[in-house]
């Protein structure tokens, strides 16, 4: 009976010695475990604020890019639109110029022209005067001679 109690101790104790281990052992991995959940984690963490600064970095990168060919873009729009006023001012001008010496030539040619008209006219009423006076004198000649008057 007492070797009974004596092997029943050793083996409680076998047994408590195995699920001590066991426990142990559970204990180390779950451990183990949580210290690799931690560590996972950070590196998980590291690579999300990685990829966020990466994507932050382009996106700044993008916007000062899109930011200098939007500058660059009124510019030449600016510089485009300068140019057509410009073409078209001296267009402008250079029509107005034309119109002027247009205006000139026009006048001159009226004035010729008006000058030929009054200088016809003139002729003509010298020509009409001078036919008049000697229609006039052979007029008088002729109501002299009938008149009896000798001339």
């Amino acid at each position: 009976v007492r070797a009974r109690g004596v092997l029943s101790r050793v083996i409680s104790r076998m047994t408590n010695r195995v699920l001590v281990a066991a426990l142990s052992l559970w204990a180390g991995h779950a451990c183990s475990s949580r210290h690799q959940r931690k560590v996972l984690s950070r590196v998980v963490t590291r690579m999300t604020n990685m990829v966020i600064t990466a994507a932050l970095a382009h996106w700044v990168t993008q916007t000062s890019t899109f930011r200098r060919q939007r500058q660059v873009l009124s510019r030449v729009i600016a510089l485009m639109t300068h140019r057509t006023i410009s073409a078209a001012l001296h267009r402008w001008i250079e029509n107005h110029r034309e119109l002027q010496r247009s205006r000139g030539v026009i006048a001159k040619v009226a004035a010729r022209f008006r000058n030929k008209v009054i200088s016809g006219a003139f002729l003509k009423w010298a020509t009409d005067a001078s036919e008049s006076r000697r229609s006039g004198g052979i007029l008088r000649r002729a109501a002299e001679k009938l008149m009896g008057r000798s001339v």
